[in-house]
């Protein structure tokens, strides 16, 4: 349904009022508006009203399930989401709601949230990591991560095969190899996952020696390709709990229904 002209000013004057910066702008335009771009606007305003509501539904209902997963009988749980630390990553999270897009990542924000609360070993600066990185990566990156979580030490080549059991390996100068290789190199530069290394008793890493080295196939005059089957991929440690956190649910302990 339209509105008229003067409605329509009247909603760019409080749209002035909203944005400090562009209230300028928005009062001028408000008064050199004509007939014809009153629909155009119109439209406009009423899908960024839209946005915002479905925005504030996605925030009420995740702080819903938030609040049913805690254990408020637990002294140390109740402490702790009372604390300054605590609703700083909340803020966090649903200040950065418009990068979420997506059902998945809008629960693992949930999950980390919860599991914060849950847990003691660790430290807030990991969780606000975690909730950055969950802004950062994509799903198709989740999904790796997830595939080397169940399947430590696969290789580039087995992830794709689970990624895409019906799809044949593109060529090395494909698209679909490029962005493949650039997903493994996001995550590996971000210190989420590295090929695998054999740790001694101390946890230090172990150099390959002469002895413990791979002997290449041949002379080859093809550089790796993207679909590699020899190197193994696992998760960093701080991979592992990322993943833990994001994805681990823990059960509802209080009953919540929509209106």
């Amino acid at each position: 349904m339209n509105i008229n002209s003067k409605t329509t000013r009247a909603g760019l004057n409080i749209v002035a009022g909203l944005i400090p910066y562009g209230g300028g702008f928005f009062s001028a335009l408000a008064g050199h508006l004509g007939e014809k771009e009153q629909d155009k606007i119109n439209d406009f305003l009423n899908f960024q009203i839209q946005m915002l509501k479905d925005e504030w539904k996605e925030k009420e209902f995740t702080f819903a399930e938030i609040t049913q997963r805690l254990d408020w009988q637990d002294d140390i749980i109740s402490h702790k989401v009372s604390s300054e630390e605590f609703q700083s990553l909340c803020k966090k999270a649903f200040r950065d709601w418009g990068a979420i897009g997506s059902e998945d990542k809008r629960k693992y924000v949930r999950n980390v949230l919860v599991n914060s609360a849950s847990d003691n070993q660790t430290g807030y600066e990991i969780v606000k990591l975690f909730l950055d990185w969950i802004q950062k990566y994509s799903d198709l990156h989740f999904n790796i991560m997830k595939i080397i979580y169940n399947k430590d030490g696969i290789t580039r080549y087995d992830i794709w095969k689970d990624l895409y059991p019906n799809i044949n390996i593109p060529r090395e100068d494909s698209q679909e190899a490029d962005l493949y290789k650039l997903i493994i190199r996001d995550l590996s530069t971000g210190g989420i996952i590295r090929q695998y290394k054999e740790v001694n008793y101390r946890g230090e890493f172990i150099k390959n020696g002469p002895t413990g080295s791979k002997i290449p196939n041949g002379n080859s005059s093809t550089m790796k390709s993207a679909f590699d089957n020899e190197e193994n991929y696992v998760l960093t440690k701080l991979g592992q709990d990322f993943i833990h956190f994001a994805t681990n649910e823990i059960t509802p302990k209080l009953d919540y229904k929509t209106d």
